[in-house]
């Protein structure tokens, strides 16, 4: 039964990978042969297709979504066998982090950081694999992404740099302007949820500066402005009993590749909410029921504590 619902299992992340191709196929069309508006430098960005927006318009949506694949694509690369199919998924899974990086989202960057870092350390400092590999080719794949990340970064740093993020910043501080002044009428319980965008719009001096609201960057200050300490605090821990199950059932089989995977995927997803407000919409907890799903079938004891 357990190597059925494995079986299902990955035919569900060859459906995300799949998916990540297409997105990763729109990233880069749109950051290398069509023109970016209001942007210094190329990125990837949604486009409309047949007169709608499948992913939204902003940049941060393409990076949102790849990086709880890419671990699901690391997944796919360790399961099969045949050296052909390593090859082309593993192909796949460098587009979808190279799309990732044309986006030059921030907390995409620092996302996809921990995830590559969380990888390397399954693959190689957890079993001491380093001290196996062939240095020439170490050499050479460092080298490769040193390259490739010296060049994105002079263009990420150019970004930075420019009125558009000092813009973006100014907005941030202002949104954190607004949360305190929130918070300190209404510490416990919020304004009431679903409420941050008409409470921004409400803040004349946020109007006048950037002409109309938009959600808070981060689901701390949203849910601190909407729902206040009790919610934030309901909310934690939710993500703390997430956190809990996943990483209790890698720690009864830490060889299990799967398990550790969709914790990194679900990590993922969670970190870059830090900077992003999306917490609820199926993108994020999605991976998050599949990864709780994996571990109540491998491990049902894990709920009854």
């Amino acid at each position: 039964v357990l190597k059925k619902v494995e079986k299902q299992v990955i035919n569900i992340l060859g459906i995300f990978y799949s998916l990540g191709i297409l997105i990763s196929l729109m990233g880069v069309w749109s950051a290398f042969f069509m023109r970016s508006v209001g942007s210094m430098i190329p990125r990837a960005v949604p486009f409309e297709i047949f007169g709608i927006f499948p992913l939204g318009v902003n940049h941060n949506l393409i990076a949102e979504t790849l990086i709880v694949i890419i671990p699901l694509a690391w997944i796919l690369i360790k399961k099969v066998k045949s050296f052909s199919y390593k090859f082309w998924l593993s192909i796949g899974g460098l587009l979808m982090v190279l799309t990732t990086l044309l986006t030059f989202s921030r907390a995409g960057w620092i996302v996809l950081f921990i995830e590559v870092l969380a990888i390397i350390y399954y693959e190689y400092l957890r079993t001491k694999k380093f001290k196996k590999l062939d240095r020439s080719n170490l050499v050479f794949v460092v080298s490769l992404f040193l390259i490739t990340l010296i060049v994105l970064g002079f263009f990420m740093y150019t970004l930075l740099i420019s009125p558009i993020t000092e813009s973006s910043n100014e907005n941030r501080m202002e949104m954190i302007r607004i949360v305190q002044e929130v918070n300190s009428r209404h510490p416990w319980l919020g304004q009431g949820a679903g409420t941050f965008q008409k409470i921004v719009s409400y803040d004349y001096v946020y109007m006048l500066s950037f002409g109309s609201p938009i959600d808070a960057h981060g689901f701390v200050q949203k849910v601190v402005a909407e729902m206040g300490y009790l919610g934030l605090l309901a909310l934690t821990s939710i993500i703390f009993f997430i956190f809990k199950t996943i990483y209790g059932g890698y720690k009864k089989d830490k060889n299990n590749y799967l398990i550790f995977g969709l914790l990194i995927s679900v990590l993922g997803a969670f970190v870059f909410q830090l900077f992003n407000t999306s917490y609820y919409i199926s993108k994020l907890w999605l991976i998050v029921g599949l990864a709780l799903v994996v571990i109540k079938i491998y491990f049902p004891k894990q709920y009854e504590k």
